[in-house]
């Protein structure tokens, strides 16, 4: 859910940095329930860091998801291999 969900944040950032270039009116950005006037440069810094933290913490995100799998993976085949041993030592040794 939550790659998820900065997978989305980091698009709509680089949407709406494209959007911001094609721009030449007056701007303004949301902040709570209001509107204020905003400078080209200003809301073109504020979504480059915004992409930039998203795509940081997808990165983190993926390092630990992967962390995960190789975990299970080994932890897969432990159980297996303690299985294996004990289903043959077993019977054997009875």
């Amino acid at each position: 859910m939550q790659k998820q969900q900065l997978i989305l944040e980091k698009a709509e950032s680089e949407d709406a940095s494209k959007e911001l270039e094609k721009s030449t009116g007056d701007l303004y950005k949301s902040v709570g329930p209001i509107l204020l006037k905003a400078s080209k440069s200003e809301l073109k810094t504020e979504l480059d860091e915004k992409t930039t933290s998203a795509s940081n913490k997808l990165t983190l995100l993926e390092k630990q998801e992967q962390k995960l799998v190789t975990k299970v993976q080994d932890l897969q085949k432990e159980l297996q291999a303690g299985l294996g041993g004990g289903a043959g030592a077993g019977p054997a040794g009875g």
